[in-house]
Protein backbone atom coordinates (compact mmCIF):
# COMPACT_ATOMS: atom_id res chain seq x y z
CA UNK A 1 0.00 0.00 0.00
CA UNK A 2 1.39 3.25 -0.65
CA UNK A 3 1.69 6.16 1.12
CA UNK A 4 -0.29 9.14 0.34
CA UNK A 5 1.17 12.65 -1.30
CA UNK A 6 0.17 14.70 2.11
CA UNK A 7 1.88 11.55 4.10
CA UNK A 8 5.13 12.35 2.08
CA UNK A 9 4.97 15.86 2.31
CA UNK A 10 4.62 16.00 6.02
CA UNK A 11 7.32 12.97 6.81
CA UNK A 12 9.61 15.15 4.48
CA UNK A 13 8.57 19.01 6.25
CA UNK A 14 9.30 16.80 9.61
CA UNK A 15 13.12 15.85 8.63
CA UNK A 16 13.76 19.55 6.87
CA UNK A 17 12.82 20.73 10.20
CA UNK A 18 14.93 18.49 12.42
CA UNK A 19 18.06 18.87 9.98
CA UNK A 20 17.60 23.02 10.16
CA UNK A 21 17.28 22.81 14.98
CA UNK A 22 20.40 20.56 14.28
CA UNK A 23 22.27 23.12 12.00
CA UNK A 24 20.92 25.99 14.59
CA UNK A 25 22.04 24.01 17.92
CA UNK A 26 25.57 23.16 16.15
CA UNK A 27 26.11 27.07 15.65
CA UNK A 28 25.06 27.94 18.79
CA UNK A 29 27.52 25.62 20.42
CA UNK A 30 30.44 26.69 17.67
CA UNK A 31 29.21 30.65 18.40
CA UNK A 32 29.04 29.77 22.26
CA UNK A 33 32.53 27.62 22.27
CA UNK A 34 34.26 30.88 20.04
CA UNK A 35 33.29 33.37 22.91
CA UNK A 36 34.12 31.50 25.66
CA UNK A 37 38.08 31.08 23.60
CA UNK A 38 38.02 34.72 23.48
CA UNK A 39 37.11 35.55 26.75
CA UNK A 40 39.88 33.31 27.99
CA UNK A 41 42.40 34.71 26.03
CA UNK A 42 40.90 38.22 27.35
CA UNK A 43 41.44 36.63 30.92
CA UNK A 44 38.07 36.53 31.23
CA UNK A 45 36.74 39.72 30.01
CA UNK A 46 34.42 40.67 27.01
CA UNK A 47 35.71 43.09 24.27
CA UNK A 48 32.97 45.15 25.57
CA UNK A 49 33.77 45.10 28.84
CA UNK A 50 38.00 45.62 28.10
CA UNK A 51 36.58 48.63 25.37
CA UNK A 52 34.76 49.78 29.16
CA UNK A 53 37.67 49.48 31.16
CA UNK A 54 40.08 51.05 29.01
CA UNK A 55 42.04 54.10 30.38
CA UNK A 56 40.52 57.39 28.91
CA UNK A 57 42.75 60.35 29.05
CA UNK A 58 41.49 62.57 32.41
CA UNK A 59 41.01 66.17 32.02
CA UNK A 60 40.58 67.15 35.39
CA UNK A 61 43.98 65.15 36.10
CA UNK A 62 45.64 67.40 32.68
CA UNK A 63 44.55 70.60 33.88
CA UNK A 64 45.65 69.94 37.75
CA UNK A 65 48.83 69.39 36.45
CA UNK A 66 48.99 72.38 34.24
CA UNK A 67 47.65 74.04 37.29
CA UNK A 68 50.66 72.39 39.32
CA UNK A 69 53.14 73.87 37.14
CA UNK A 70 51.74 77.34 36.92
CA UNK A 71 51.79 77.17 40.39
CA UNK A 72 55.50 76.29 40.52
CA UNK A 73 56.51 79.07 38.21
CA UNK A 74 54.70 81.88 39.57
CA UNK A 75 55.87 80.70 43.43
CA UNK A 76 59.79 80.90 41.83
CA UNK A 77 62.03 83.35 44.02
CA UNK A 78 64.67 85.81 42.41
CA UNK A 79 68.52 85.12 42.08
CA UNK A 80 70.97 86.42 43.97
CA UNK A 81 71.43 88.15 40.62
CA UNK A 82 68.18 89.38 40.09
CA UNK A 83 67.57 90.44 43.51
CA UNK A 84 71.05 92.73 43.04
CA UNK A 85 69.03 93.79 39.90
CA UNK A 86 66.46 94.84 41.91
CA UNK A 87 68.27 96.74 44.19
CA UNK A 88 69.75 98.29 41.29
CA UNK A 89 66.35 99.86 40.37
CA UNK A 90 66.07 101.35 43.60
CA UNK A 91 68.69 102.81 43.11
CA UNK A 92 68.53 104.25 40.00
CA UNK A 93 65.03 106.03 41.37
CA UNK A 94 66.68 107.13 44.64
CA UNK A 95 68.04 110.18 43.25
CA UNK A 96 69.79 111.42 46.56
CA UNK A 97 70.51 107.64 47.34
CA UNK A 98 69.42 108.43 50.85
CA UNK A 99 67.64 104.56 51.38
CA UNK A 100 64.16 106.08 50.64
CA UNK A 101 61.74 107.18 48.15
CA UNK A 102 59.64 110.01 47.49
CA UNK A 103 56.76 110.38 45.24
CA UNK A 104 58.70 113.26 43.35
CA UNK A 105 61.73 110.63 42.50
CA UNK A 106 59.56 108.09 41.38
CA UNK A 107 57.89 110.26 39.51
CA UNK A 108 61.03 111.11 37.73
CA UNK A 109 62.01 107.48 37.14
CA UNK A 110 58.98 106.46 35.65
CA UNK A 111 59.13 109.32 33.00
CA UNK A 112 62.93 108.37 32.21
CA UNK A 113 62.96 104.14 32.79
CA UNK A 114 61.24 101.78 30.88
CA UNK A 115 62.40 99.57 33.49
CA UNK A 116 60.56 101.22 36.46
CA UNK A 117 57.38 101.61 34.33
CA UNK A 118 57.26 97.90 33.91
CA UNK A 119 58.07 97.30 37.28
CA UNK A 120 54.67 99.14 37.96
CA UNK A 121 52.91 97.92 34.93
CA UNK A 122 52.54 101.54 34.22
CA UNK A 123 52.19 101.95 30.17
CA UNK A 124 53.77 105.41 28.79
CA UNK A 125 50.56 106.35 27.68
CA UNK A 126 49.65 106.94 31.21
CA UNK A 127 52.44 109.38 32.30
CA UNK A 128 50.62 111.84 31.25
CA UNK A 129 47.86 111.18 34.02
CA UNK A 130 50.66 110.06 36.83
CA UNK A 131 52.02 113.78 36.35
CA UNK A 132 48.93 115.95 36.15
CA UNK A 133 47.90 114.36 39.30
CA UNK A 134 51.42 114.86 41.51
CA UNK A 135 51.06 118.62 40.14
CA UNK A 136 47.35 118.84 41.11
CA UNK A 137 46.85 115.92 44.46
CA UNK A 138 50.50 114.85 45.23
CA UNK A 139 49.75 111.72 44.05
CA UNK A 140 51.19 109.48 41.96
CA UNK A 141 47.83 108.55 39.21
CA UNK A 142 47.33 105.23 38.94
CA UNK A 143 50.86 104.23 40.64
CA UNK A 144 49.30 105.93 43.92
CA UNK A 145 47.44 102.33 44.78
CA UNK A 146 50.93 100.64 44.82
CA UNK A 147 52.82 103.09 46.64
CA UNK A 148 50.13 103.18 49.58
CA UNK A 149 49.62 99.63 49.83
CA UNK A 150 53.85 99.44 50.49
CA UNK A 151 53.94 102.90 52.98
CA UNK A 152 51.80 105.24 54.86
CA UNK A 153 54.40 107.23 54.90
CA UNK A 154 55.85 109.91 52.12
CA UNK A 155 58.57 107.76 51.69
CA UNK A 156 59.34 104.26 50.83
CA UNK A 157 61.87 102.61 52.27
CA UNK A 158 64.73 100.25 50.20
CA UNK A 159 63.83 96.79 52.46
CA UNK A 160 59.99 97.83 52.09
CA UNK A 161 60.73 97.94 47.91
CA UNK A 162 63.01 94.89 47.78
CA UNK A 163 60.62 92.76 50.08
CA UNK A 164 57.83 93.73 47.87
CA UNK A 165 59.07 92.52 44.93
CA UNK A 166 60.96 89.64 46.30
CA UNK A 167 57.41 88.43 46.76
CA UNK A 168 55.79 88.92 43.61
CA UNK A 169 59.02 87.68 41.34
CA UNK A 170 56.90 87.82 37.87
CA UNK A 171 56.23 91.76 38.03
CA UNK A 172 59.97 92.12 38.81
CA UNK A 173 60.98 90.02 36.30
CA UNK A 174 59.07 92.51 34.00
CA UNK A 175 61.22 95.61 34.90
CA UNK A 176 64.25 93.61 35.28
CA UNK A 177 64.12 92.29 31.99
CA UNK A 178 64.33 96.04 30.79
CA UNK A 179 67.26 96.79 32.87
CA UNK A 180 70.66 98.05 31.39
CA UNK A 181 73.37 95.72 32.49
CA UNK A 182 75.77 97.88 34.31
CA UNK A 183 79.36 97.52 32.28
CA UNK A 184 81.87 96.42 33.86
CA UNK A 185 85.53 98.98 33.15
CA UNK A 186 88.35 96.78 33.25
CA UNK A 187 92.11 97.47 33.80
CA UNK A 188 95.39 95.88 34.30
CA UNK A 189 94.47 96.00 37.87
CA UNK A 190 92.36 92.88 39.50
CA UNK A 191 88.69 94.40 40.51
CA UNK A 192 85.60 92.83 41.46
CA UNK A 193 82.79 92.29 39.42
CA UNK A 194 79.22 93.59 40.08
CA UNK A 195 76.84 91.14 39.80
CA UNK A 196 74.91 91.03 36.95
CA UNK A 197 78.04 93.50 35.39
CA UNK A 198 78.25 93.35 30.96
CA UNK A 199 81.96 92.54 30.84
CA UNK A 200 84.29 92.83 27.79
CA UNK A 201 85.60 89.54 26.22
CA UNK A 202 89.37 89.11 26.57
CA UNK A 203 88.96 89.44 30.72
CA UNK A 204 91.73 87.43 32.98
CA UNK A 205 89.00 86.20 35.52
CA UNK A 206 89.29 84.61 39.34
CA UNK A 207 87.86 84.30 42.40
CA UNK A 208 88.48 85.76 46.06
CA UNK A 209 88.37 82.98 48.55
CA UNK A 210 87.91 85.12 51.35
CA UNK A 211 84.51 87.23 50.11
CA UNK A 212 83.94 84.67 47.45
CA UNK A 213 83.54 87.56 44.83
CA UNK A 214 84.64 87.69 41.24
CA UNK A 215 87.71 89.53 40.65
CA UNK A 216 88.91 90.56 36.80
CA UNK A 217 91.36 92.38 35.00
CA UNK A 218 92.69 92.99 31.71
CA UNK A 219 95.00 90.41 30.29
CA UNK A 220 98.69 91.16 30.11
Amino acid sequence: MKASPSAASTRSEEKLMQNCSFASSTSSLNAASSSKTEEKGLGGKTPKRLAAERPRPNGHFAATVAGSLGSLSKEEGLTDEQMAQLDQIFSFIDRNQNGKLTRKELLIALRKSGAVRALLNIPGHELVEVQADYEGQGRLGSAEAWWCSLTEEDALYRADFIKHFAEHPQQALKGILLLERPKFSATHEWQPVPKGAACPPGLEYKMDLATGETLARLCE
